[in-house]
């Protein structure tokens, strides 16, 4: 990675050129001062991504339209999926960042259905429930 990227430009590379195909686009960016982190929102009408760069390490979020300041780490949503109960997108390479890009693209259908603003009560119950016990795991709670 290029420090002198910020990371909004590595998205303009990496993600933005497919995400726009499903309708995203930049709804905010902020940038500290304190290493390279980095926050941007990224909005389509049926979905909203948070893509995060924190001491050079890369994470995303996601998050139902109709409540906009509720997040999920992927990590969650790949547990909540089945498809991983360690996984989520994250790492300290550009790669992954088009690694994000790739899961929303292929997994879009599925996203949009979780995602929905109809079902997102019980939706976000179920990812409630994955986070506290991957908390739970994580910090010996169990």
């Amino acid at each position: 990675m290029h420090p002198e990227q910020s990371l909004l430009e590595i998205l303009s590379a990496h993600t933005l050129p497919v995400l726009v195909e499903r309708g995203f686009s930049v709804a905010s960016y902020e940038e500290s001062e304190s290493f390279d982190n980095a926050v941007a929102t990224l909005g389509s009408p049926q979905l909203r991504l948070r893509i995060i760069r924190e001491r050079r390490q890369f994470f995303l979020d996601i998050g139902c339209v109709a409540e906009p300041d509720t997040w999920f780490d992927s990590a969650v949503v790949f547990d909540h999926l089945d498809l991983s109960s360690s996984g989520g997108s994250h790492g300290r390479e550009e790669a992954s960042i088009r690694k994000m890009c790739e899961f929303v693209v292929v997994m879009w259908e599925e996203l949009v259905r979780t995602f929905a603003p109809g079902s997102f009560n019980k939706t976000k119950k179920d990812l409630e429930a994955v986070r506290d016990r991957r908390a739970a795991h994580l910090f010996g709670f169990e």
